[in-house]
């Protein structure tokens, strides 16, 4: 299974064992995959120009992947003033 089928079938809700036994990656590879699609989807919701359709199926998706044993923070289904949290910085003057 190539690596948009790995991403794709999770999100529709395929289960853990049956995603890994149709793949010859090791579960930490097809986690670390599905975490960085993750990572990827949380940013679009900052990219300045980008239609309210692809953010919300951006969100969708997220949503989707984000479960066990790939799920991860909450904190990237938030969304927060248009700061994105991987670039927003820290002042350090509180």
């Amino acid at each position: 299974m190539e690596l948009t089928g790995i991403i794709s079938e999770w999100a529709r809700g395929k289960k853990w064992k049956e995603l890994i036994f149709n793949t010859s990656l090791d579960e930490g590879d097809v986690v670390r995959i599905l975490r960085r699609s993750m990572d990827v989807l949380s940013q679009i919701q900052y990219c300045v120009g980008v239609s309210n359709k692809l953010k919300n199926k951006a969100k969708s998706a997220l949503k989707a992947i984000n479960r066990f044993p790939v799920s991860e923070s909450n904190d990237l289904l938030k969304v927060s003033d248009n700061i994105n949290p991987a670039t927003k910085r820290i002042d350090n003057n509180s």
